[in-house]
């Protein structure tokens, strides 16, 4: 009977694009790690930007990240978009010539697109989870993480796109890794003002992830809190007097 309960309610979600209301453990231990070990790898990796090192490693990044999507996704066709869009941006790279900026800001914007899926989905998710877990704080900080790798991606494309929007000290052009270096800066709403983004697309984009910082910590902590409380309101821990009367009820049942 529970059986056919579970797979009832699997079809009506299915049917309904209603998220679950539990986040895999596996998909976000996973999703996690794999942000982590990108966030230290990537200033190795993103300055030799037409490298098939780089590339590989993009791709290789983003295809495990597709793990995590099909937990969090509601329909297949959100799964085959992103595996669709990483395809496309890794056959760009790899294909076109490494001066041609508008194609390279093609390929950067197919990632951003397959960055802002992920981290919607995950987002409903984590918004309809009602329990606090080791998962559901692995997933709140992935997509925080994720946030700042996708946005570091938007402002490469943007720089590849309008070259100079980003001022850097000495007139330096700004690199794939001061872009990641940058993006986190702001999501942190640090400010250290050593990188500075000059055109009006680039301070929109820096101006929309810091408000999304600070409106993420806002809204999922928030999220966490009130998920703890109302957890242990409903679970309240035994007192010591009502420790006593449940042992003094034993021996007398003994």
């Amino acid at each position: 009977m529970n059986r056919r309960a579970t797979a009832t309610a699997k079809a009506r979600m299915q049917r309904t694009g209603e998220p679950s209301t539990r986040l895999s453990p596996a998909a976000a231990h996973t999703g996690f790690a794999l942000i982590v070990l990108h966030i230290l790898t990537s200033p190795y990796a993103l300055d030799d930007a037409g490298s098939l090192f780089s590339v590989s490693t993009q791709a290789l990044f983003y295809g495990l990240l597709i793990f995590v999507l099909i937990d969090v996704a509601t329909h297949r066709s959100q799964v085959i978009a992103c595996i669709t869009l990483v395809a496309i941006s890794t056959a760009i790279r790899l294909l076109s010539d490494p001066g041609h900026g508008v194609l390279r800001a093609t390929a950067g914007w197919a990632l951003v697109l397959c960055g802002l899926m992920i981290l919607y989905l995950a987002m409903r998710r984590i918004l309809v989870t009602r329990r606090v877990d080791p998962a559901l704080i692995s997933g709140t900080v992935s997509v925080y993480l994720l946030a700042g790798v996708t946005w570091a991606v938007a402002f490469h494309a943007i720089e590849q796109a309008v070259p100079g929007s980003y001022a850097l000290p000495g007139q330096a052009a700004a690199a794939p890794s001061d872009l990641f270096y940058f993006s986190f800066v702001t999501l942190t709403t640090l400010g250290y003002g050593d990188i500075r983004p000059v055109s009006g697309l680039a301070r929109t984009s820096a101006v929309l992830e810091a408000v999304f910082g600070q409106i993420f910590l806002v809204v999922l902590l928030g999220r966490l809190v009130s998920l703890q409380i109302s957890t242990q309101k409903q679970n309240p821990a035994p007192t010591p007097s009502a420790e006593k009367s449940a042992l003094s009820e034993g021996q007398d049942e003994i």
